[in-house]
């Protein structure tokens, strides 16, 4: 579970350094609150 959330958090660090990465997307808030 804890690799899972990592490998979640991660991607979501790559997309916001990519600038692809909407900061208001549902899928933003789920990776605050893993």
């Amino acid at each position: 579970m804890a690799a899972g959330a990592w490998v979640f958090t991660n991607t979501g660090r790559t997309s916001l350094l990519n600038g692809t990465f909407d900061i208001d997307s549902d899928t933003y808030n789920m990776a605050l609150y893993l």
